[in-house]
């Protein structure tokens, strides 16, 4: 049994440290020595014979081996934690708990609603809630590490398995900051959006979203100047005011703290729209989500 705990804690310091770069940092979040993280991640290299990390640059970066490795380790471990919850739950005699996974305020605000009256009239449902990286939604739901995830329609494209349903319905506006030369349009066309350098999230943050866009434009006939990609929301908005791009915000997103350097600008005759849709295996049997369903649907 010590030996399956040490492969977990092994797994769970590559991911840490796959996602902040720093040994330091990993040893103070799993709260053991940098010397035990480089024991570690030196053990699982050797155990596969492969080279995990790129150390000769800082912050290490993860070579195309740890990519990959990251992808199976990260299911794996959530399939572990899921494990402990379920039998948890057993353990108390409680329900099996409903695992909802989202990548967004924007999505999270779509469900709430539902979930506030869920949770009246099911009050001995244990609900979990998790925000994730828009990539890796489809995956997770298909090792079962989530019952229901809520997210952009195109990331459950070509995905015959996964059911779904619409909660909302919109398009995406342009956005630019108070110096850009379109920020006093009320709004914009194809033309004069891909007259200028483009901003987006990064292919591995919102996953199959990044390609449809692309593919979008290029139906109407542009091709889009994707100057610069960005790890999350906030860095985005900044590099907009920053450098005066034109990045894409669903309609129903509020700015909120960038509302003074930020403006939300319509595109005429758009085809850029999206859905935010609420997905979950076909084959799972967790009574929760009918039950969700029901409240949802009346």
């Amino acid at each position: 049994m010590k030996g399956i705990y040490m492969k977990i804690e092994k797994i769970k310091a590559f991911i840490d440290l796959y996602n902040c770069g720093s040994y330091t940092k990993t040893a103070k979040m799993n709260y053991i020595s940098q010397t035990s993280i480089t024991q570690y991640i030196n053990s699982l290299e050797k155990e596969f014979n492969i080279q995990l990390f790129d150390r000769s640059v800082t912050p290490v970066k993860p070579t195309t081996a740890g990519e990959l490795f990251y992808k199976e380790a990260k299911l794996i471990y959530e399939q572990y934690l899921k494990m402990q919850e379920v039998m948890a739950s057993f353990h108390n005699k409680q329900s099996i708990p409903l695992k909802i996974a989202y990548t967004s305020v924007v999505e999270a605000q779509m469900i709430l609603p539902y979930i506030m009256t869920f949770k009246k009239k099911y009050p001995h449902i244990n609900l979990i809630f998790k925000q994730v990286l828009m990539k890796d939604l489809a995956n997770a739901l298909h090792a079962g590490v989530y019952d229901i995830v809520i997210t952009i329609d195109s990331e459950f494209d070509k995905e015959k398995d996964i059911e779904t349903y619409s909660l909302y319905s919109g398009y995406y506006n342009a956005i630019v900051s108070s110096n850009h030369p379109l920020y006093d349009e009320s709004e914009i066309t194809n033309e004069q959006l891909y007259n200028y350098p483009l901003i987006m999230l990064d292919k591995n943050i919102i996953g199959k979203s990044y390609d449809k866009m692309i593919e979008k434009s290029q139906k109407d006939g542009y091709f889009p100047i994707i100057q610069k990609t960005a790890h999350d929301f906030d860095s985005e908005m900044i590099q907009i005011i920053v450098d005066d791009l034109i990045g894409f915000i669903p309609d129903n997103y509020k700015l909120n703290d960038f509302s003074l350097e930020l403006r939300k600008i319509p595109i005429k005759n758009s085809t850029h729209t999206f859905q935010i849709e609420l997905g979950y295996l076909k084959s799972n049997h967790n009574e929760s989500i009918s039950l969700l369903l029901d409240i949802i649907q009346k």
